[in-house]
């Protein structure tokens, strides 16, 4: 430490170095660095999740009936579900709500399906790391990712709202990337 405040001609003492004709400790030096380094690492941190996550975010439409609405679906190479052969991405409660306004949400709380509402609906068993869930799937009329159309796409429905995108993207609907 000495050292580096001979390099940089920094007045010092025993107990400290002197700025501006005051007194600091040396402890409160090392506490600022320490603390500027934290923070730098947790920006950089911080900054290659949100760069990962771009790479793996898509602007996505979802087409039902008369309803269209536009979100950011999350291409999850883990995410092999299907049903009956058919890949199956899963959209938040928020955008489930968003895509059929009239649906009667204490149905889909209480896991009973509005039959009429929904094309071919049907509850299936998703398994995650350590726990299985029943969630709602169902078809919709189309699902396009950039450019790429997916007619009679199935999709399920997890009952909470994702962070940063609306739809986890099933990873063959992208070619497995």
């Amino acid at each position: 430490g000495i050292a580096v405040l001979s390099v940089f001609n920094i007045p010092y003492t025993i107990n400290g170095l002197i700025l501006y004709n005051c007194e600091f400790p040396i402890s409160l030096l090392i506490l600022v660095f320490w603390l500027g380094s934290w923070l730098m690492k947790k920006v950089v941190l911080s900054l290659n999740d949100q760069m990962k996550l771009n790479n793996h975010t898509y602007n996505i439409k979802l087409i039902d009936r008369d309803e269209k609405i536009e979100c950011i679906g999350f291409y999850d190479s883990g995410n092999t579900i299907d049903r009956d052969g058919n890949a199956v991405s899963i959209i938040s409660m928020n955008t489930f709500l968003k895509l059929y306004k009239d649906y009667p949400v204490e149905k889909l709380l209480f896991r009973n399906i509005a039959y009429g509402q929904l094309k071919d609906p049907r509850y299936i068993q998703i398994k995650a790391i350590s726990s299985s869930s029943s969630y709602l799937s169902f078809v919709i009329d189309k699902m396009i990712i950039n450019d790429q159309e997916i007619n009679n796409a199935v999709i399920a429905v997890a009952m909470q709202n994702f962070n940063n995108f609306d739809c986890i993207l099933n990873s063959s609907i992208l070619g497995g990337k």
